[in-house]
Formats: C-alpha cells, structure tokens, sequence
C-alpha cells in the first residue's frame, strides 16, 4: 500500500508521522471511540473561461473546500483505501467499471488525457451519434445520507456498518466546521503562525526548555476548547451533504453514485451507446441510425433526468447540454449552431482538438507573475543575474519537462499530444497552443537585463 504522508497545514492538533499514528488509526476498537475535530473550511475560487469570448477569464466559480485536522486524515485515507478496494471489486462484478473514471486506483497509467482521447475516438469511429453531456449541481452537498449509508454497505457487502464504519460514516455526514477566515481573525495568517512557531522552537532550544511546541494553531487541549466555547463551530445538520476536500470525499461520491451509474449505463447501452462519469460531470453518446432517432435520443435524455432526480441530484439547467456530431462537425441540438464540446480539459469541435483554452493561458500568466516577482526582488537586492532562473525555467521551459515527480505544464501538453496522435485520427493542436513558448519566456526573462541598463 501507497505510504500515507503527512500534511504541512495547521490544524487543531499537531502534525504527526503515519508511522507514529499506525497503531491507532488501524485499530477498529479506537476508531469506533474517537472523537474526530472540526474540519476547518475555506472558500476556493478559480476562473471560468468561454473559448468565443476571447482569451481573458470571463467569472468567477467559488467552491467551498474543507480539511480534516491530522490523526482525523489518517483515518479518512486508511478507511478510504479500504473502501476503494472494495469499491473497484464491487464495480468490475456488476459491470460498471469502464463508466466511473475519476479518482479510481486500479486505473494505472491512465489519466483524463486518456479517457478524453478514448471517448472522442468513439465518437469519430461512429460516423454520426447524438451526445448529452451534463452536470450535477451542488454534488458533494447534495447525497443524500440515507442513500450513502444504503449504498455504503453494499459496496462493503454488509448488512450494517461496523462500528468503527459507522464513526467515520457519522464524521463525514454530521459534520462540524470552523470557517479559517474566523481562525485568521483571530490568530493572524498562517504564514505568521508557522513563523512565529519556528521561532519559539529556536528560542526554546537556545534556552534549554524541553516542553515540546505543537504545529498547531493551538498548545493545549483547553485553549481549543475555550476557542470553541467563545466562537462556536458549525453543525451540519441537513440530511444532505459531505465535506469536499477530505481524503474519503471522492470514494464516497463514487460509492454514492453506484446505483445510479448502473441504472443510465443499462439504458445508454440498450441503445448501443456509451456513458461515462467523471465526479460530478458526465457524458453519453448514442449512435445515430435508424433506431436511434432525434426523437429516440431525446426519451433518452428525459428518462437519464428521471433516474437523477430519483436519485436526490438535480442537473444544471445551464450546463446540460445536447449536440450531434455529423460530418466530422459539433452542432448544439437546440440551436442548430455549430460549436465544440469541452471534455476533460479538451475541446472537440468534430475534426479538431485543442486543450481547453484556460490552460495555457494560465501556463503564460503564472509564468509571468513569477517572473515579475522575480525580477522585482532582484532589482531589490541589486543582483546581476536575477534570481530564481532555475525555478523558472524548470517550471516554465523545456528544461523541466522531466522534472520529477511529474514534469511541468509542457510536459502534460506533450502527453495529450502524443496520446491523441495515437488514439484519434483528429487534428490535434495541442503542442501548437504553446509553439512559442521558449521565446516568449526568454523574451521576458530578457527585459530584466534591459531594466537594470537603463537603472545604471
């Protein structure tokens, strides 16, 4: 089994080895007593783009993240293992492996890059097919907790939970929450609380002092208990939702959605066709024949909404799309207008593949936010050369393609490169998207030279 790492962040209790937490943290007897601490949330947000409106982000999508204190992620990723074992066991035994590919760990070697590759070759290879692609609207916050238990003991082949089950099951479900905006009001910024930590390590030492300083926001027990009992800490207290973000979050929305995944791939493949189902974003594809008609495709569609709404998820209206692919062409089914599906960070417009537009253009922007950043600390410190060259072109250049553990952005682009010139007979733009890269990169790098010049 993968080691179980330990996490750098802050948290209510003090960042600990696996190894040093083993004993516990496998022990069913000690999990079905623990008494797991608030998860500390935040707010996560990340650009949207629309590849007609140019190249600029076009809004904002928030997305709420929480993160489980240290011994309590132990615990969600040794029970989440167990889970997804059995999970892979259970999906490959009714059938329903090839449509579950996100998150799962008996997909080795294989990434989105693959899965969008496969897919967008099958719609090639039909000559002509109808696609809805669809997505759930607030997904992790709407399973609902009776079909997840239900479907928990299943996948666990269990009449009811164990215990120690039932403790983790509880945790995720009826979850506490403290919001980390309210933590750095009152305590300051992480980065000032690590500091100040490290500090007193230091003064300590020099001292001679041996009382131990936790990586805590808190030293003692009885100062996070006074915390809570003068600030409060949050309940969920729907029958409704799980914290996105914890090591456990992905299995259970793949445990959650069994029932479901077998339920629209026995209607797609009824009709010979093809679903897929990456989290919370799905896709099917029917063939076009004489069967398969407009009219046949749209029962289609209305029966795969019927199943989701039985299954406590609603779809957004705005992302639920349908198109057909005729003569190596995309069109919008209700509007008739030629357009492009974007799938697992790929567009296809029916002949051509580029990676979604946002991503080189973020590959640029974070390279030169990085390099002004850098080029402002040189000129600070009066440096010749400026620093962080290295860093830079190992992010950002060729020179980092096999930087380990897995290479850089140019890397990935070359893979999608590769892998859609082998799997799909399209025209794939990838490497293309970024064919200037090196230059553009320099050419910055340059002007640094050129400002320390015209400073002298």
């Amino acid at each position: 089994m993968k080691e179980i790492k330990a996490k750098t962040y802050l948290h209510f209790d003090n960042r600990i080895k696996y190894e040093n937490a083993k004993n516990y943290v496998e022990n069913p007897k000690k999990v079905e007593k623990h008494s797991f601490f608030p998860f500390i949330q935040y707010t996560s947000s990340f650009e949207r783009y629309d590849r007609n409106k140019g190249k600029r982000p076009v809004k904002i999508k928030e997305r709420t993240i929480m993160y489980a204190a240290h011994l309590d992620g132990f615990i969600y990723s040794y029970y989440g293992r167990q889970l997804n074992t059995s999970y892979d066991k259970w999906v490959l035994e009714n059938d329903i492996d090839e449509c579950s590919i996100a998150y799962r760990d008996n997909k080795v070697g294989k990434c989105n890059i693959d899965f969008a590759a496969e897919l967008i070759n099958q719609i090639c290879e039909s000559k002509g097919c109808f696609i809805m692609v669809g997505d759930y609207k607030n997904f992790f916050e709407t399973l609902n907790h009776s079909i997840l238990k239900e479907r928990l003991k299943e996948v666990l082949s269990v009449n009811e939970l164990r215990k120690d089950w039932y403790q983790v099951y509880k945790s995720v479900t009826k979850y506490r929450y403290i919001e980390k905006d309210l933590i750095n009001k009152k305590f300051g910024k992480d980065g000032q609380i690590k500091e100040k930590i490290r500090n007193d390590k230091k003064e300590r030492l020099k001292t001679g002092v041996k009382e131990r300083i936790k990586w805590s926001y808190f030293q003692t027990y009885p100062e996070f208990r006074g915390f809570i009992r003068n600030c409060g800490v949050n309940l969920n207290t729907s029958a409704k939702g799980i914290p996105q973000g914890t090591a456990m979050s992905a299995i259970l929305a793949n445990v959650y959605m069994t029932k479901l995944d077998q339920q629209i791939k026995n209607l797609v493949t009824s009709h010979k066709g093809i679903y897929r189902r990456y989290s919370d974003d799905f896709i099917i594809v029917i063939p076009r024949n004489a069967s398969n008609t407009r009219k046949t495709f749209q029962k289609i569609k209305e029966s795969t909404e019927s199943l989701i709404g039985e299954s406590g998820l609603t779809l957004q209206t705005t992302k639920t799309k349908i198109y057909a692919f005729q003569e190596n062409m995309i069109f919008n089914l209700e509007t008739s207008q030629r357009t492009a599906i974007d799938y697992l960070g790929f567009v296809f417009d029916g002949a051509t593949v580029r990676m979604r537009q946002k991503s080189p253009y973020k590959f640029y922007r974070k390279a030169y936010q990085r390099i002004e950043i850098a080029k402002k600390r040189s000129i600070e410190k009066d440096t010749k050369k400026m620093l962080y060259r290295g860093d830079i072109y190992n992010l950002y250049s060729d020179r980092g393609i096999g930087r380990e553990p897995y290479g850089n952005f140019i890397t990935y682009a070359m893979r999608s490169q590769r892998v859609f010139d082998r799997v799909c007979d399209t025209n794939n733009l990838m490497m293309n998207q970024i064919k200037n890269r090196e230059q553009k990169i320099r050419k910055k790098m340059r002007m640094y030279k050129n400002q320390t010049l015209h400073a002298e």
